[in-house]
């Protein structure tokens, strides 16, 4: 009994890691989280499927994906300590 006590706790960190999202264990400036939110929020309904995670380095990269009327727009912005880091 003790042997599968023992090996039950690192399962349970990595399935809740996995349930939670790995990517958000990064520890993101939590500013640059609201930022990203804001950012998102204020996308036209087009732009719906557009979604935000937290790098390995702690930055936080909205994918942007907007599709309606025809046309399409993609693209990429990455914010780090509150600074606009890179833009595609």
């Amino acid at each position: 009994m003790t042997r599968k006590t023992r090996y039950a706790v690192p399962f349970f960190v990595a399935a809740s890691a996995v349930v939670c999202g790995a990517a958000w264990a990064a520890e993101a400036n939590p500013a640059d989280i609201q930022q990203a939110d804001k950012f998102l929020a204020k996308l036209p309904p087009s732009c719906a499927s557009s979604s935000k995670a937290v790098g390995a380095d702690g930055a936080v990269t909205i994918t942007i994906k907007c599709d309606g009327n025809g046309k399409k727009m993609n693209g990429v912005v990455s914010i780090k300590d509150g600074v606009v880091t890179k833009i595609e």
